[in-house]
């Protein structure tokens, strides 16, 4: 089976939210746009690469003593947080 590391810069407005796979390693601001870096260096089958940008309210949760977070758009965010309390009870 083929696999890739990959390490994404994503140029895109500010004021939204980029999330792919592997580590946001840099972030800074460019002429207008956000500027992100992301890097995944365990490999992976190509098929799972993933690039998403867009506005997103960031849920913080845990589960099992680790940290999860959770990207919901705005209008979401309160239902997120209903269906991550129900689990937690």
């Amino acid at each position: 089976m083929q696999k890739t590391t990959q390490d994404f810069t994503l140029r895109y407005p500010e004021g939204m939210r980029s999330l792919s796979n592997g580590r946001l390693v840099e972030q800074k601001s460019e002429e207008g746009l956000q500027v992100d870096r992301w890097l995944m260096e365990q490999p992976h089958a190509p098929y799972l690469a993933a690039v998403v940008i867009g506005n997103f309210v960031e849920i913080q949760d845990e589960w099992q003593g680790k940290q999860v977070n959770y990207y919901v758009e705005p209008a979401f965010a309160e239902g997120a947080l209903s269906c991550s309390d129900a689990r937690q009870r």
